[in-house]
């Protein structure tokens, strides 16, 4: 129902949320985004850092770049695992270890993406560091599909998003397409898989729009 729709949204917009954002950093990122005005990574990086310094401090947020490199034994880079952003470590708060790891973070040339893979380890990692009485998510950024994958794998992957999907402890993965089209249909099957949502943007502003929706609007 519509009014039972609304009550949920304007739930977990009220609620605490528990994410780990994971950033593309494969070489198609490095292409130049005329609507930005700069490069598709550059363009991932900079709307995060922007999403970052309005995250209220209850939120937990944690940092993952995605890149396949040879020789690597997995396709995804842990940057700063989940925390509270009100929490120290070694005298710096978890906004401005994101912050930082956001600023040093690089592109990975000769690489693919391997985002399903990736994606499958980040809702493992948010359901092993669940929060009760919180959102808990993973937040995707990309500028496309995973060009490691196929379709056997996409459709391996939705099978056991849904089949390791906790009713009682949902884990929602949103994916954020850097485009001036409409999300690719891969990421928005995984998406779907879990219960998520999935948006696309190719502006700053577009990004930050779409930034309100990622974690409220499933």
């Amino acid at each position: 129902m519509p009014w039972q729709r609304l009550m949920t949204t304007w739930s977990r917009q009220t609620s605490a949320h528990n994410a780990l954002y994971v950033l593309d950093a494969s070489e198609s990122m490095g292409r130049e985004n005329p609507e930005a005005n700069r490069s598709y990574w550059r363009t991932a990086v900079d709307s995060t850092v922007i999403r970052t310094q309005f995250i209220p401090t209850r939120d937990s947020i944690g940092l993952w770049t995605s890149t396949v490199a040879d020789g690597a034994d997995k396709p995804y880079q842990q940057l700063v695992p989940i925390r509270r952003m009100d929490e120290y470590v070694d005298g710096t708060p978890q906004r401005k270890q994101i912050q930082d790891a956001l600023a040093n973070a690089e592109l990975a040339e000769d690489t693919g993406s391997g985002l399903y893979r990736t994606a499958l380890a980040a809702f493992r990692e948010v359901q092993d560091n669940y929060r009760e009485q919180a959102v808990n998510s993973v937040v995707i950024v990309s500028d496309g599909s995973d060009t490691h994958g196929n379709d056997e794998e996409l459709n391996e992957l939705v099978r056991t998003l849904k089949e390791e999907q906790d009713r009682d402890k949902p884990v929602y993965i949103v994916t954020m397409a850097i485009t001036d089209g409409d999300p690719p249909q891969d990421l928005r099957e995984i998406s779907e898989a879990t219960g998520g949502t999935s948006h696309a943007g190719d502006s700053l502003q577009e990004i930050q729009e779409r930034y309100l929706y990622t974690l409220s609007a499933f």
